[in-house]
């Protein structure tokens, strides 16, 4: 079995509705598709960023609200981590 892996510009195609994108990773079958901790990292990363950065109530509520829906659409994908193998080949 391989693993039809998300890269965070393809997982936030996916989840923005494309649906050229959304058409072929509906197509996978179930358990087939994953996405990496670093994508978990940068798509994390860029919500807190932006709760960090805001200043009204209206763009506090909106910022995280947008961090909560992540991390519920992050944990619909199993999480392939970034070992030590993995970081060695990286290098």
């Amino acid at each position: 079995m391989s693993l039809f892996i998300l890269d965070t510009d393809i997982l936030s195609l996916y989840e923005s509705g494309h649906l050229p994108v959304r058409d072929r990773v509906n197509a996978q079958l179930p358990g087939e598709v994953a996405i990496t901790v670093m994508t978990v990292e940068e798509q994390l990363s860029g919500w807190y960023a932006k709760v960090r950065k805001a200043k009204t109530p209206k763009d506090m509520s909106l910022a995280y609200r947008h961090l909560a829906a992540t991390v519920v659409a992050l944990a619909r994908w199993p999480i392939l981590d970034f070992t030590e193998l993995a970081i060695g080949r990286f290098r």
